[in-house]
């Protein structure tokens, strides 16, 4: 088995955590007895093209996002449908929402790297998104909106990390919330002024914003959430 930690060096904006998680992977991966390596992520969806090379070869393969949900994203995407390749994610992103989640009481399992590298992998579901795979929760709308433009806030000192999804909000119902959206379920089809529309198999996003509680990662099903335009 072979362990790969994929370091994203702009996760968490200006204020992330890249010098202390690289210093902190390091210090562990030397006490591993198994092959390992430390890559640091060259651009968008370098992740993912690391992952499939590695893949390559057959044999057994743990990866760890070191970064945020982008990260865990790319990763998931180069390890979707390989039975050979196992991801979680080391926290150190701007929201870190999928690993939410679990629950609280569990959020510092996915600080600890030994739980981690010793925890038991599991099935879970993605959301065929056509031209990528969604981990998490796939959107449209004054959400995806919020979310294209939360870095421009969360690099600024003063706000800084997830306080830059609530700034990214504002700045967006401002603008108007809702867009004209034809949206075809069932054979039935409508065109009318949307806020947003969710497809979710996690139940927390955008810095910590619950859209649907019931959605969980390994049952199957997708949870809809379809939100008609309203006045600001």
């Amino acid at each position: 088995m072979k362990h790969l930690f994929m370091i994203n060096p702009v996760a968490g904006g200006i204020n992330g955590r890249l010098p202390e998680v690289e210093r902190e992977i390091r210090e562990f991966a030397e006490s591993l007895q198994e092959a390992h390596e430390i890559y640091i992520t060259q651009g968008t969806m370098d992740a993912a093209r690391k992952i499939e090379e590695e893949a390559k070869s057959g044999d057994l393969l743990r990866v760890y996002a070191c970064g945020g949900d982008g990260t865990l994203n790319e990763c998931a995407n180069g390890a979707a449908q390989k039975e050979n390749v196992a991801i979680t994610q080391y926290p150190s992103g701007t929201g870190n929402d999928f690993i939410r989640t679990f629950g609280a009481e569990k959020m510092g399992r996915f600080l600890d790297m030994s739980a981690l590298v010793n925890g038991t992998a599991r099935p879970l579901d993605l959301i065929d998104c056509d031209v990528r795979y969604g981990i998490n929760i796939c959107s449209v709308g004054i959400d995806a909106r919020v979310g294209a433009d939360v870095h421009k806030y969360s690099g600024i000192p003063i706000i800084g990390g997830a306080t830059g999804y609530v700034v990214s909000l504002i700045v967006n119902v401002i603008k108007g919330v809702g867009r004209k959206f034809t949206i075809t379920t069932e054979g039935s089809t409508q065109e009318k002024d949307i806020i947003l529309v969710c497809a979710c198999h996690g139940s927390l996003y955008g810095g910590g914003f619950n859209p649907d509680p019931e959605a969980m990662p390994d049952v199957g099903k997708l949870e809809y959430l379809i939100i008609k335009a309203v006045s600001r």
